[in-house]
């Protein structure tokens, strides 16, 4: 009876010891919102006077701390059918202050906009100059 109980307290440390292990590679860092969008034929102008607001409400956001950042790239070489025109990236400090940033942002965008109704009518007016072609979360890793 003791041999067994000295192999499963072997097992269990063996155990514990492997998953703490296969841990080390890396650590966890900031969390990236990116979203392609795909301008649509004949909507270029409307779509960046549209989008110029994007910076002054990033901006706000920067410097209420909701946001560690952002950017604003163009797409220069990609072809197929996910083919994509402007990439927004939105940086958070972690996962945490990315799932608070809702209630956070909103009073900050409806100052902007002038109130909740102007910032939904703002966004749904720039749906017709766009479409989403992907919106996805990552997060940075440190390497050890």
């Amino acid at each position: 009876m003791r041999a067994i109980l000295r192999v499963l307290c072997v097992l269990a440390l063996v155990g514990t010891a492997t998953a703490a292990f296969s841990q080390q590679y890396y650590g966890n860092g900031g969390v990236r919102r990116v979203i392609k969008y795909r301008i649509l034929p004949g909507k270029t102008g409307e779509f960046y006077k549209w989008l110029s607001s994007f910076p002054k409400v990033m901006e706000a956001e920067k410097q209420a701390g909701v946001i560690e950042g952002y950017s604003v790239m163009h797409s220069t070489e990609f072809v197929g059918p996910d083919k994509y025109d402007i990439v927004l990236v939105i940086s958070y400090k972690d996962m945490a202050a990315m799932d608070t940033a809702p209630e956070k942002s909103g009073p900050i965008s409806e100052k902007i906009f002038g109130g909740a109704e102007a910032r939904t009518a703002y966004f749904n007016q720039g749906a017709q100059y766009y479409e989403v072609v992907s919106s996805e979360l990552v997060r940075e890793i440190h390497l050890k």
